[in-house]
This record gives C-alpha cells, structure tokens and sequence, in this order.
C-alpha cells in the first residue's frame, strides 16, 4: 500500500491500540515502514522474552481485524483492497530494531563554546542539562521563544514565568508554555516547551542561527541530522514516518518520527531533527531501544504552535 493510505490506516487504529494493550508487558511500538520498493506495511515491535503470548496473540488479531474492517471502507478499487488484506496478514515482526552496518558520515561542530550554549535547564527543577532545539520569531518581531522539551524545562516542580539558564547560569528567559503525554488512556503526542527569551545574546543572528521551514517526514527523506547541546553534530537514517511508540515505562505516544543510527544521548532531549537539506522534520525526545523518538514537528506547527503564540512563526536553528 502507499505511505499516505498506511499512514491513515494507523491514525484510525492508533487510539484504540493503545488503549488495549498500554500494560502489556514487551510491547514497544506499531510502525509504518517502507518494506521494499515504496510497498508500506505495519511493523510490530517487542521483546519476546518479556512479552505475554497469549496478548501478542491478541495484538496481532486486533491489528488484522481493525486494518481489515478499515481497508473495507476506504475509497479504493476492489482489487487493490483484496490485495491490501492479503498484506495485512503478514504483519513485519521485529523482535530487536536491527542497525544499518551503514554510517551517514557528518562533521561534527567544531565550535564547543557555541554548542555550550544550547545547553539549558530550569533553575526550579534541579541541574538537568537539555538542548535548546531552535527560536521562534513571533510574526516577525523580536518576540523570541526557545524551543525544546518539556520534560527539560517544565518538570514537575516547575511552573510558568520560571527562569530558564544556560549551562553558565546565565538567564536565558521564562517558561512561557507546555504540553506533555496526553490522556492515559489514548496517549500522548508532545512533549514540548516554549521558554520567551530575554537574553539580548539569545537573538537568532547572535547565536548563528538561520531560518530553516518545517517540513512533512515521508520515506522520501532518508538521511537525518541534528546538534545536540551535549553530542554536537548526529547524523542518522529516518525508521518510521509515523508509529504508536512506548517511552520510559508505559508512556504511550503517537503520530512519531523513529530514527536510527542516531548516536544521541542524555542532554540531547530538545535537539531538532531536520534532513539533509536542513529542512524541520521533528523534536528529540528519547528512545525506545535502539530506535530515537521524535515529535512530528509539522504536525505540531499547523495543530499548537500558531494557536498557543497567536501569530505566524518562523523556526531558526543552529544548523
């Protein structure tokens, strides 16, 4: 099937996936990929020696009947939809994410001091370095907010108008917004915070940073990069284009981004993830295994961001 019918597949099903089988034991993700020549399929996810057989056999039967009845009802030629069903019943099993032998070589940022400065944290939330993912100019004025995680500048004893600080201790302005998980039952699909920057150092053209547009993550991307404020420069492979994926224990997010080879780490949560051609695809938010987790930024911009600032943006990065 094309990318654009999987993906939509997967947004009639994600919710209630994940309202039956968030407790299951193993259970790490549900993904479209690209199997071979543009043919899209659902790839599972687990660990066989933690998962329970009698739900795996539950969490395959549920996805072959929920992508049956959807395939009945979608817009296509008969002979195209028996064929779809036929893949269904093949569901891609993936124990372990494999690794690509295969490196995307990319030179690392030479200038330490300036990296060091994308290195933040909340002053009212403990000494937990994360990255300052990119700046948001706010309908063209200089009404600058960082981007990153919430989970970097917004944990549980935070709050908003909370000073933000570079790894100098420098201020760099105040917590201004955040969203993070979602309802429990259906999963989250942000974890993501806007801090409005007062730091006269902190404009765009200071720091080197350059206007870059959010873009939508398809299997026509394949190279990814991003800085961290603590790896420096990562270059990776796109996974998925869009999964249902479990993070730090039973946290259920959908509508992400999976990456691989991306050699990131703790103090990166907050990078930005672009192609090649340093176009916006997603924000860095942790892992699952071997593969890293992003949110879908295109879908953040055109859903949250224009309603939350009340205005046109533009994205700037350090890239």
């Amino acid at each position: 099937m094309t990318e654009l019918e999987a993906s939509e597949l997967m947004t009639i099903i994600q919710d209630q996936f994940i309202y039956n089988f968030r407790n299951v034991k193993g259970l790490n993700y549900l993904a479209v990929k690209n199997e071979i020549d543009n043919n899209f399929v659902f790839e599972l996810g687990y660990k066989e020696s933690e998962i329970n057989k009698i739900e795996l056999l539950k969490i395959k039967t549920f996805i072959y009947t929920e992508l049956q009845n959807q395939i009945r009802i979608l817009d296509l030629p008969s002979i195209r939809k028996e064929l779809y069903k036929q893949e269904i019943k093949t569901l891609k099993i993936n124990e372990e994410p494999s690794q690509s032998s295969f490196r995307y070589s990319c030179e690392n940022v030479k200038d330490v001091r300036q990296r060091q400065s994308l290195r933040i944290y909340n002053n009212k939330d403990g000494f937990k370095l994360g990255t300052l993912g990119g700046i948001l100019t706010i309908n063209a004025k200089k009404n600058y907010f960082l981007i990153t995680n919430h989970h970097v500048i917004a944990g549980k004893c935070s709050k908003l108008n909370d000073d933000i600080l570079n790894a100098a201790d420098e201020k760099i302005g105040n917590l201004y917004w955040s969203e993070f998980g979602g309802n429990y039952k259906y999963g989250g699909e942000y974890d993501i915070a806007l801090a409005r920057i007062t730091n006269k150092k902190y404009n765009p053209k200071n720091l080197g940073f350059h206007y870059k547009k959010p873009i939508k993550t398809t299997f026509e991307i394949n190279e990814v990069l991003t800085i961290g404020g603590k790896s420096g420069k990562k270059c990776g492979f796109l996974y998925s284009s869009k999964a249902i994926v479990k993070i730090d224990g039973n946290d259920w997010y959908k509508n992400q981004i999976l990456l691989e080879n991306l050699e990131l780490t703790d103090g990166d949560s907050g990078s930005v993830i672009t192609d090649k051609n340093k176009s916006v695809l997603g924000l860095y938010m942790g892992k699952n295994n071997k593969l890293k987790i992003a949110n879908n930024l295109y879908n953040l911009f055109d859903n949250k961001i224009i309603t939350t600032t009340q205005g046109k943006f533009k994205l700037e990065l350090f890239h």
